[in-house]
């Protein structure tokens, strides 16, 4: 009886002790780094998606203005990042290590309905104070190959004055950008007392040749459908910033009420 109950004793305080490593376990938690991507795309696309390591993370949504942002924690790590089309169409993958307290920032994209592209941030004007444009087919209405003239347009004695200034750019497509432009500055190029001087893009089909942005004498004319070189680099909206080096879409009209393309 003596032994049985020593036995039961031991057995007591094994298991006891057993209980005791099991609940003083440290329990390891995964580290986390964060993900950052932006860029813009046609109003009313799908979402894009992203996968890390193969599998579907997240989704961004297209905003109204045709804005995609979007902000992600993702297990630390070297992790394979990609983003996919809404038919889940390989856009882009990279390889990213992810660390504690550390965002991960994908460059800057401008998604065109098939293809995601990015800025080089290494032109340069040749010309100290002009500004290199370079352009891509952003809209579905457009033919897919497009031939552009650049041309200055501004107002003189209540006229509109359409300047021609040769700069000229051939086969300008959906999936990728265009070579540059170099421009001038507006100043340069505009008389005194003349006002609202712009460039203006207008547009070919690089294969029929028909017309397909045109600019009128007439500002109310229903012959305009040129699109406009704007962009913001600020808090505010611009038509030529010195030095600027811009990667421009060629989009649809901002309204049904407007043939004017963004």
């Amino acid at each position: 009886m003596k032994i049985n109950r020593l036995l039961y004793f031991a057995m007591t305080i094994s298991f006891f002790c057993l209980a005791c490593k099991k609940e003083g376990k440290i329990v390891e938690y995964p580290d986390f780094g964060r993900l950052a991507v932006s860029g813009s795309a046609p109003i009313g696309s799908k979402p894009l998606l992203i996968n890390v390591d193969g599998k579907l993370q997240d989704s961004m949504m297209v905003g109204a203005t045709g804005s995609v942002n979007k902000n992600m924690i993702i297990q630390s790590g070297e992790r394979k990042v990609a983003i996919l089309d809404h038919d889940n169409k390989l856009l882009i993958d990279t390889l990213l290590k992810f660390v504690v307290g550390r965002v991960n920032t994908l460059p800057v994209f401008l998604y065109t309905g098939t293809s995601l592209l990015f800025d080089d941030l290494d032109s340069r004007p040749v010309t100290s104070g002009n500004v290199l444009f370079r352009f891509v087919n952003n809209s579905p209405t457009l033919p897919e190959l497009m031939n552009i003239e650049i041309v200055l347009i501004y107002t003189q004695a209540g006229a509109r004055k359409i300047v021609p200034i040769n700069k000229k750019l051939n086969g300008i497509t959906r999936d990728k950008f265009s070579g540059y432009l170099e421009l001038e500055p507006l100043a340069s190029l505009t008389p005194v007392g003349a006002t609202g001087a712009t460039y203006v893009i207008i547009g070919t089909n690089a294969v029929t040749g028909e017309v397909v942005m045109n600019v009128d004498p007439v500002p109310a004319s229903t012959n305009n459908t040129y699109a406009t070189l704007r962009y913001t680099l600020s808090a505010t909206s611009t038509t030529f910033v010195p030095n600027a080096v811009v990667s421009l879409a060629i989009g649809d009209p901002a309204s049904p009420s407007t043939k004017i393309r963004a």
